[in-house]
Order: C-alpha cells, then structure tokens, then sequence
C-alpha cells in the first residue's frame, strides 16, 4: 500500500511525462516514461510506463524504488516499504 503522498507523485510524474528508472521487488530494474495510473487484469494497481519495446503495466506492489531522471522533477527518488 503507498500514501496518498506517493500516490500524488505518481501522478505528477504521468502528467509531466517524468522518464523514471524503477527497482522492482524481483530485482529488475524498468527505465522508461510514465504516462498513466490503472489497473492490470487482476485488479492490481498499476504505473504504466512507455518503453522502448513498447507500454508496459507495472504493478505498484512490485515496486521498491522510483527514480526520476528527468530534469527538473518534483522529486527524486520515492521509495516504497
């Protein structure tokens, strides 16, 4: 579960197109563009992100770190316990 702090640069970085680097739960790290919140198919809340291999659907569950690389981002790392 993230705050509604976290949430609200969740949705700061989609709307700012931030390009993000992500450390996830597995240990993969995901850099790519932040374009939206949703939910995948079951029912998990999700970051979708622009890649270059195409969008892709992170759950937020699976998310550890975020880091904005864009320049002049409202943050810079959020990190989830």
């Amino acid at each position: 579960m993230i705050s509604c702090a976290q949430h609200d640069l969740l949705e700061l970085a989609c709307m700012h197109s931030y390009r993000l680097q992500l450390s996830l739960v597995s240990g993969a790290v995901i850099e790519g563009v932040a374009y939206n919140t949703g939910y995948d198919e079951r029912r998990r809340e999700c970051l979708e992100l622009r890649l270059k291999s195409g969008d892709k659907q992170v759950p937020l569950e699976d998310i550890v770190i975020i880091k904005a690389l864009s320049d002049g981002a409202a943050f810079a790392v959020i990190r989830f316990l």
